[in-house]
């Protein structure tokens, strides 16, 4: 794992935040089910985060919402 990433919060917070813009770009081309899948992935990250990422997290949950 590169540098930066290697506690388990820390890759957590980085792929929700990787997925939170494939969702968008899902979204944008009318890929429902991807980004819904992409949703599941962001939550189970937000699992996974310290504290810090729990704001990230309600956000991600909120978007969910829409899908």
């Amino acid at each position: 794992m590169q540098d930066g990433y290697a506690r388990p919060q820390e890759a957590a917070r980085y792929i929700a935040e990787i997925c939170t813009e494939l969702r968008e770009i899902a979204h944008t081309a009318e890929l429902s089910f991807l980004a819904h899948l992409l949703s599941m992935v962001i939550l189970q990250a937000g699992r996974h985060c310290s504290t810090e990422a729990q704001e990230f997290r309600k956000t991600s949950e909120a978007a969910h919402s829409n899908d």
